[in-house]
């Protein structure tokens, strides 16, 4: 049975509680992001056994879909997901099911690492500074890319994501060169993301540093920190084991249209 949920219940916590790692876009969304964010779940034998969320980050012209689950239950899912412009976050398992049915523009496996206190080996670093709204600009010239266009929507939206989440960057002259945040974060755990440096200033110790910052300060908030990283991105998986991040799962990021890549 699928349902359209609108109330976040207490079963519906515990559900998604069992994996606040995997679940922490779903459960940040549901609480801070409800005028954009539709969820449905599916039941077997009267027992909550899948979901499947949609974030409409409309001033990026994209949807972002989270689904998991058993696949005997995902598969009544599918009628409400996006067919265009949407990213499909999910896992190996259910990966047939969405390739097999809608048409993709790219399909990327990832691991899913994570770090906790104890484990973590961040590096100490006096240049990551913390960013705030202030360095929207900034930061749009850093990550922008023929996907996200710099309109006055995307720069508002840029300096929300400053005010709102953790970001540290690091600064030559006055270029941020490098930075990295969290994408959302709950009681339970931080996700980490958005680790950019500029292609001239690669191979400096900059990434590191910036993801370094971030970590240390999640790490004294709650008691794990995640992210998710291409499986080819060899460069970066090696940063992250030297930070203490250790292989948690795999997930797979789907392209529907949107032509982007994580």
């Amino acid at each position: 049975m699928v349902e359209s949920v609108r109330d976040v219940t207490d079963e519906l916590r515990s559900y998604l509680g069992s994996d606040p790692l995997r679940n922490a876009f779903v459960l940040h969304d549901l609480s801070h992001e409800t005028a954009r964010t539709e969820l449905w779940t599916a039941r077997v034998d009267g027992q909550l056994r899948a979901h499947l969320l949609v974030h409409d980050a409309r001033e990026l012209g994209v949807k972002w879909v989270h689904l998991f689950g058993r696949p005997d239950a995902t598969e009544a899912l599918l009628a409400h997901l996006p067919a265009r412009n949407a990213v499909v976050i999910t896992e190996p398992a259910l990966a047939p099911q969405v390739t097999g049915r809608f048409e993709t523009s790219g399909i990327y496996p990832e691991n899913i690492m994570a770090a906790e206190k104890g484990s973590a080996r961040p590096v100490l670093s006096t240049r990551a500074v913390r960013l705030t709204g202030k360095h929207a600009e900034e930061y749009a010239r850093l990550v922008a890319s023929r996907t996200s266009p710099l309109n006055e929507q995307v720069m508002e939206e840029h300096r929300r994501h400053l005010d709102d989440e953790v970001v540290y960057g690091i600064f030559e002259d006055t270029a941020l060169v490098s930075a990295a945040g969290t994408l959302v974060r709950t009681p339970e755990v931080w996700i980490v993301g958005g680790v950019r440096t500029l292609p001239s200033h690669r191979g400096k110790g900059y990434a590191a540093q910036v993801t370094s910052a971030v970590t240390r300060e999640a790490l004294n908030a709650v008691g794990c920190v995640g992210l998710y990283v291409r499986q080819d991105n060899d460069v970066a998986i090696r940063v992250y084991d030297r930070l203490g991040y250790q292989k948690v799962s795999e997930g797979v990021w789907i392209d529907l249209g949107t032509g982007r890549a994580p």
